[in-house]
């Protein structure tokens, strides 16, 4: 950091690079990583930062391999706590923009930076990762005055903050007690992909072949990339559903696809939430279409596509032979309707009749046996209690049977089912499933993953695995063997595991819906996953706000807007959906203004939020605002000085 520093030359600025891509690129979580070295959210823009593209959760480069990037420094003292002494000279330091590294010429380029089109600086994640973990800091220290005792509410992060099942945990210490510690099968532990191979050939009507047809990877994210890199050739492209999961643009290019992009359809108000455009993605397709992304249910809308929506994009399909559909299905288990289906003068008491009527579904499904023919169709369910409904998926399908039950209770109709695309006709051989065991089972950390396909796409992911890492644990894996078993046993009440994890995400959606809308925040329906999107269009977010600028996305959009005032002012952590657009979507202004909050948080943490929602109803409303305490005025000031020097 002396002016005595040698310049920099091309040799050196391409290694600096490939450090920033190595680190960037890491599995660590922002949550996991101390406060002090994430750096803040608000930033000066070069022009041409964009959130999409880039791992999530990642923490931002020490200083040190910052300050290689470039010779231009800035010299700048961070802020101290309140209380604390003044800062001495080695806190004095130059900082470095990471977005400088796209101003480095191409040819000074890694061939990774040169392949993700600049797209590793500062993401969504990194940016309000960094602000959470700020504000969490601040809130400890009693420097932030939200009107409560409680510290700041993260409904930001998509994964539990509560632990597994105990029967999760017990197979993993069972598995440890086994001889089961070295290395195993690369592409996949033999007793696990049994399990899987019998799992998917119910689901998917047809025979699987375990050691031909399925791999096991280091979690979902291991599994998308290796499909891409046998999937992708330089100038192919990927069509994407818009909004995306933002990894899915990072993974395109680093295989040398171009992502080419077909926007749902918001319809606010209206019970699907989202709506697939046919017409679009026909439009979208052509003969350098190589792989079609599908995400149902869909992260970060929530969206689960209805098996007549599949069938449409089957029929798309069909017509291009050389299309291949990369199925992600890491929330399967989790349709769960949203808490929609409780809605009306009938289903105001459906929540009081869910045990009672989860036991009647349970032997009704007994009685028509319907573990062997896999499905509960319209005629079978109408037999057996008069009431004509939609199709309903059989006990471990993902289908939440006590909403179902509740559902017809209240007069109304069967949440949706999770249909498996590869099930549909002629579409098996034109299909990898892709899915993992870290949503289902609450142990992210885990990364247990797994591809099921026909053999002739399989088998290069099998030559290739070896390559990325020559196994994914051995006893994690034989503790999933365990896992699947069990969790087909009745549990929590509910004929099965997975029952039980519908009915407590259907609860918890429910409570989240609840309290976002008396804040007056319009919800688009949720029926799958774990994630609530809301409308904040009609949000007047104060001025300063939208004026910030920030590397991780090219203009400050109002949402990005609205979840830093939500975050600062009132507690909340939520997640902006416009990083999900592609960079051109937002320019145009057609990404809408929506934010999403994750519910698969404990009740307590759940009940926090709605607290904090209730008071941020008033505010909206114009009712009950309180003047600002000078504590307050100094926390803000105090972010906003720590942010301008990064």
């Amino acid at each position: 950091t002396s002016s005595r520093r040698p310049e920099m030359t091309s040799s050196h600025r391409r290694a600096a690079a490939s450090v920033l891509v190595a680190l960037t690129l890491t599995e660590a979580w922002v949550s996991n990583a101390p406060a002090r070295s994430l750096v803040p959210a608000r930033r000066h823009t070069n022009g041409n930062g964009d959130g999409a593209g880039n791992h999530h959760g990642v923490p931002s480069a020490p200083r040190g391999v910052s300050a290689l990037l470039t010779g231009r420094r800035r010299r700048a003292t961070l802020p101290h706590a309140a209380g604390s002494a003044e800062g001495s000279a080695d806190d004095d330091v130059e900082l470095t923009d990471l977005a400088e590294v796209k101003s480095v010429e191409s040819a000074d380029q890694s061939a990774l930076a040169q392949r993700l089109a600049g797209g590793f600086g500062p993401t969504v994640w990194s940016e309000f990762g960094s602000l959470g973990s700020s504000l969490a800091e601040r809130s400890a220290a009693g420097e932030c005055d939200w009107g409560d005792e409680h510290g700041l509410v993260n409904l930001g992060q998509g994964f539990p903050d509560f632990s597994p099942p105990d029967f999760v945990r017990m197979a993993a210490v069972e598995a440890l007690s086994m001889d089961c510690h070295q290395y195993t099968r690369p592409a996949g532990h033999p007793p696990l992909v049994k399990v899987l191979a019998e799992r998917y050939s119910h689901h998917l009507g047809r025979e699987i072949l375990p050691m031909e047809e399925v791999a096991v990877t280091v979690g979902c994210s291991q599994a998308l990339y290796v499909t891409m890199q046998c999937l992708v050739r330089a100038g192919d492209e990927v069509v994407l559903l818009e909004p995306f999961f933002d990894l899915y643009v990072g993974q395109i290019r680093m295989a040398g696809g171009t992502p080419r992009y077909v926007p749902l359809k918001a319809t606010p108000g209206e019970k699907k939430g989202w709506a697939l455009d046919v017409a679009a993605l026909e439009e979208a397709m052509g003969p350098r279409t190589r792989v079609l992304v599908l995400n149902s249910p869909h992260n970060p809308t929530g969206k689960v596509f209805s098996e007549e929506e599949m069938a449409a994009v089957a029929a798309v399909v069909a017509r291009y032979p050389q299309v291949t559909v990369v199925s992600d299905e890491v929330y399967k288990y989790t349709v769960h309707g949203g808490g929609e289906y409780e809605e009306g003068e009938a289903g105001a008491q459906a929540s009081q009749q869910v045990v009672a009527t989860t036991e009647m579904a349970a032997k009704m499904f007994d009685k028509l046996d319907v573990n062997k023919d896999g499905v509960l169709t319209k005629e079978e369910f109408t037999e057996a209690t008069g009431e004509v409904v939609g199709v309903i998926g059989s006990p471990g399908e993902g289908v939440d049977h006590g909403a179902a039950a509740a559902g017809l209770a209240a007069g109304g109709i069967a949440p949706p089912r999770h249909v498996h695309f590869a099930s549909l006709p002629g579409m098996f051989d034109r299909t990898l499933t892709l899915s993992s065991a870290g949503k289902t089972f609450s142990v992210t950390g885990w990364q247990v993953g797994w591809i099921v396909g026909p053999k002739h796409l399989v088998r290069d992911i099998h030559v290739a695995l070896p390559f990325l890492q020559f196994c994914a644990s051995t006893p994690i894996q034989q503790a999933m063997t365990g896992v699947l078993s069990k969790a087909d046993q009745p549990y929590g009440g509910e004929p099965t595991y997975y029952d039980w994890l519908c009915a407590q995400y259907r609860r918890k959606a429910a409570l989240l819906s609840k309290a976002l809308k008396g804040a007056g925040l319009p919800v688009l329906a949720s029926e799958g996953g774990y994630f609530l999107t809301v409308d904040v269009s009609g949000v007047a977010v104060p001025q300063k706000y939208l004026d910030e600028t920030s590397d991780a996305i090219s203009t400050v959009t109002h949402d990005w807007a609205f979840c830093r005032w939500l975050a600062i002012e009132h507690g909340i952590l939520s997640i902006p959906v416009a990083p999900f657009y592609s960079a051109d979507r937002r320019a145009s202004g057609d990404c809408g203004s929506y934010v999403r909050f994750a519910f698969c948080k404990t009740d307590e943490t759940l009940q926090k939020a709605a607290e904090r929602l209730n008071k941020l109803g008033d505010v909206l409303r114009g009712v009950n605002v309180p003047a600002e305490s000078a504590e307050s005025v100094e926390m803000k000031k105090a972010v906003a000085e720590e942010a301008a020097v990064v």
